[in-house]
């Protein structure tokens, strides 16, 4: 759907499921195909949206940041096909409720399951076996649980040119290899209404892949022993509540975490058959981690005849840890850990001012704790 609203666009999973694309990537797969974002095939490694670079956009889920969106050939995404309710693609020109990034926003909101009756949905393709139940909970309450997982390794047996004497011409050999990859992730969430007017759900996800490959070999004199690492895990949590306050007054809360790490090794050595001695050596290492941390809450008034202000206002403090770590031959290269707090004021005015007009003045400030700087970002749309 897209709507009255330029540069925005909502999908939902009901039509995800018809469109074309593997089934583990079906929400990444969808959103690469509506106008603005960089289609399958072109950097397909990230979300292109009118045409920022790679982390200029933000993608959401439940609240939560998301971060790798990369997996086995951008075949798995972060996001279980299963759990996506509702999608809301920002393009560009968005409100002052949203900040952070300089490109687009992705806002993904995840199923709040069935609370009257239990449902499972199984599915197994040629990557993952993709599993969900829902089941009804007290009163008003529902529990959704869905796991993937690979039931065998994806990689096949390849060709790697590895070079025995890097220094010299003529001397890169290949060797078979056998890699070997699993991939895993877990979404719980526990949803429900604490009466007629208020809403709570709890949102978990966690999810980790790891490729390895060995090498031991003799070839032309040499033996070449090599192992190479590499995993990724993200966590994220959200916990919501919202309430109608009153008549004209609705306010809601919301405490996110995620972090996301990569750590990568490789140790290489290369050995004479006919002389015991190590003619050539090196290893590598990297771990990089960050994590966001955020409170905030929102509240929305409507005022005016017939509604014609729509007042949206809230206050959140969002805080940030990167850790960058590498080193090469035992030898430490890049050793870097910052963190910052932001705190961030927002106010949106959304007038109807008759004949199909409207206007929506908004601004945006935002406290950087790191360089103690405010900035303050006007923003203004009309319809």
């Amino acid at each position: 759907e897209t709507g009255e609203s330029p540069g925005t666009v909502r999908l939902n999973q009901k039509i995800a499921r018809k469109l074309p694309g593997n089934g583990d990537n079906a929400v990444f797969n969808l959103l690469r195909l509506q106008p603005g974002i960089l289609a399958a095939g072109e950097q397909s490694r990230d979300l292109i949206i009118w045409g920022g670079y790679e982390g200029h956009s933000k993608v959401m889920f439940d609240g939560y940041t998301i971060y790798g969106l990369k997996n086995y050939n951008d075949n798995i995404s972060a996001v279980n096909p299963y759990m996506a309710k509702d999608i809301l693609v920002l393009k560009g020109g968005y409100g002052a409720e949203y900040g952070g990034r300089v490109g687009g926003i992705v806002d993904i909101t995840g199923i709040s399951g069935d609370k009257k009756n239990p449902s499972i949905n199984l599915n197994i393709n040629n990557m993952t076996l993709n599993g969900m139940a829902s089941v009804p909970v007290l009163d008003n309450a529902a529990l959704v649980i869905a796991f993937r997982r690979t039931y065998y390794n994806l990689y096949e047996s390849e060709d790697l040119v590895v070079s025995s004497r890097p220094n010299t011409r003529n001397s890169q050999t290949d060797f078979t290899i056998i890699p070997d990859y699993t991939f895993g992730d877990f979404n719980l969430k526990f949803s429900g209404a604490s009466d007629k007017r208020g809403n709570y759900y709890l949102s978990y996800y966690e999810g980790r892949d790891h490729f390895r490959y060995d090498i031991d070999q003799e070839r032309d004199s040499v033996t070449v022993q090599q192992q190479v690492n590499e995993s990724n895990h993200q966590r994220a949590g959200a916990m919501h509540w919202d309430k109608s306050l009153g008549y004209r007054v609705h306010t809601d809360v919301t405490m996110s975490y995620t972090d996301y790490s990569s750590e990568y090794s490789m140790d290489q050595d290369v050995s004479g058959t006919t002389v015991d001695n190590v003619l050539f050596s090196r290893s590598g290492a990297s771990s990089n981690y960050l994590s966001e941390t955020g409170l905030w809450n929102n509240y929305t008034i409507s005022a005016g005849e017939r509604y014609t202000h729509t007042l949206k206002t809230g206050i959140g403090v969002e805080r940030n840890h990167i850790l960058l770590q590498t080193s090469e031959n035992d030898s430490s290269r890049i050793n870097s850990d910052n963190s910052t707090t932001r705190f961030s004021f927002y106010a949106t005015d959304i007038i109807g001012a008759g004949s199909g007009i409207r206007l929506k003045p908004g601004i945006r400030v935002d406290y950087q704790g790191n360089i103690n700087k405010v900035f303050i970002q006007p923003r203004f749309t009309i319809t």
